[in-house]
């Protein structure tokens, strides 16, 4: 999805990349400005101040940044794939419905770390495929600046809905695949309970941490038995 926006707007700010798009220049700019950030540079560490700033405060913020960007270039993207107005359609169906799909289980299973890289679309059909998936069961609330929002509908993503409401065809899929959810939620709670249960990434640490142990108790012994070292009564 980042290269299909970035394509776009890349075609239409004469090669500038998202990064050095007017609304990012401005969001850093006020991140900088904040008190709390008199002596921080990085602006991973900067998003940090938003947590004791008013709410009113960041969402005005918030909207500004919003209007600086344009809403249209996932849009204007995804009808540069189409020949025709009724191929546009048909690829705009396939994104709603396929994103709405996609929406309700990341919600369902608390997936976070929903950035545009971590979405990939199908320029055949419009297909959005969700990928890495590291961060699940809601653990994305203990980052060091807490993900809230149950899934991603940003103004990218509605400028393809638009000029059709929310409430439309991306509301009622929503709809229809929570109730499918629930109709075999067992099946769903069997398969999860293995991960709380005995979480992956617990495994993939501990498994980590007792092969540095084991390395550096190899190194040691080594160490210990090299011609020319030292033991206890040699000296």
């Amino acid at each position: 999805m980042k290269a299909l926006i970035t394509k776009e707007h890349k075609r239409l700010e004469n090669g500038k990349d998202l990064g050095q798009s007017a609304a990012q220049s401005q969001r850093l700019r006020w991140l900088q400005k904040l008190p709390a950030n008199k002596n921080v540079s990085r602006p991973a560490q900067q998003h940090q101040a938003l947590l004791s700033l008013d709410d009113g405060e960041v969402t005005k913020a918030f909207e500004e940044h919003t209007a600086a960007f344009p809403s249209f270039l996932l849009r204007s993207a995804l009808e540069n794939l189409c020949l025709t107005s009724s191929a546009f359609l048909t690829i705009k169906n396939q994104f709603i419905k396929s994103m709405a799909v996609f929406s309700i289980a990341s919600y369902l299973l608390g997936i976070g770390d929903r950035h545009l890289e971590n979405f990939l679309v199908d320029t055949s059909d419009g297909e959005v495929l969700g990928i890495d998936f590291g961060i699940a069961f809601g653990s994305g609330v203990n980052l060091s600046v807490p993900e809230l929002m149950p899934f991603r509908l940003t103004q990218q993503i509605e400028g393809v809905i638009a000029p059709h409401p929310l409430e439309g065809v991306y509301k009622h899929t929503m709809v229809h695949a929570l109730s499918a959810l629930r109709k075999k939620k067992s099946l769903i709670l069997d398969a999860c309970e293995i991960f709380v249960r005995e979480p992956l990434l617990d495994w993939l640490k501990d498994a980590k941490q007792a092969n540095r142990s084991s390395s550096l108790i190899q190194d040691s012994n080594r160490t210990a038995s090299a011609p020319g070292t030292a033991r206890d009564g040699d000296t």
